[in-house]
């Protein structure tokens, strides 16, 4: 049952660690972080919206499945 998420809430951005933290401060060039860019806004608005419900689909999903097994007690 602990499987990956396939969704994210923050897909248009890289994930943050503590060691890319250290490096971001002393990052002199200021291009330290990638993050998603699209052909248009309205493109990464409906990549972000589609991994939002994505996330909210999965938390609703293992809600629903927690349920389940405690109903079956």
């Amino acid at each position: 049952m602990n499987r990956k998420p396939k969704f994210r809430t923050n897909i248009l951005f890289q994930r943050a660690s503590f060691f890319k933290g250290m490096g971001s401060i002393l990052n002199v060039s200021g291009n330290y972080y990638r993050f998603d860019y699209s052909e248009s806004d309205l493109i990464a608005d409906a990549k972000a919206i589609k991994s939002d419900w994505g996330v909210t689909g999965e938390d609703i999903n293992l809600a629903l499945q927690h349920y389940l097994q405690k109903a079956k007690r």
